[in-house]
């Protein structure tokens, strides 16, 4: 059965954003900040720019569109608006922004730190486990080996059905361990990709 179960390299240097709870945090962190730039913003002078353009035969007369002389003329203007007090609402904002910016700073850092034990966690899991399965490999290929010797002796007459029933059964349990094994190794590995946010990344 051709199985991987190394330990993947993105389980060593991995991007937390892989993990979709870690993702939404750092959307809502960015959410956050434009919100407190936004509510900054509200206190910065604000300048309306205007400009006219025309011409102007200073009779006002449509009879002397083409007997005057016409001129033209132009104007420009500006208008700076200064916020003044208007209440604590917009300091109440900018100062909620800033403690919903701290407490997804502090979600983050705690959720890392939970990442990284879980992440150790499921490697010592899946190494563990492949110990175990090289181990139950080496007994399976005994027990078959035990199995054949004894399969040959009895077809020889110099085996008993005994030694043979009893050989057969270690056999089968030596397969049944490896096979229960490789399982929980499988299963650990996934648990590893779950880990790092990497399951249905093809990298991996």
């Amino acid at each position: 059965m051709d199985v991987n179960l190394e330990i993947p390299e993105l389980a060593v240097d991995f991007d937390y954003n892989d993990r979709i709870e870690y993702s939404l945090l750092e959307t809502n962190r960015s959410l956050a900040l434009l919100d407190k730039k936004n509510y900054l913003s509200k206190y910065l002078p604000k300048i309306y720019g205007n400009f006219n353009y025309g011409y102007n035969n200073a009779t006002g007369l449509s009879s002397d569109l083409f007997g005057n002389d016409w001129y033209n003329f132009g104007t420009v203007g500006a208008t700076i608006s200064i916020p003044l007090f208007e209440g604590f609402a917009k300091k109440t904002k900018i100062q909620q922004a800033k403690i919903k910016i701290e407490q997804l700073d502090y979600q983050k850092s705690f959720l890392q730190k939970n990442i990284d034990i879980e992440i150790d966690q499921q490697k010592i899991s899946l190494e563990s486990n492949l110990k175990i399965l090289e181990v139950q490999r080496q007994n399976q290929e005994l027990a078959a080996n035990i199995f054949r010797i004894t399969k040959i002796k009895f077809q020889e007459g110099i085996g008993s059905n005994l030694e043979l029933t009893n050989a057969d059964n270690e056999y089968k349990a030596a397969q049944t361990n490896y096979l229960a094994t490789l399982y929980k190794s499988i299963l650990s590995k996934i648990d590893l990709l779950k880990a790092t946010g990497t399951l249905y990344n093809t990298k991996s």
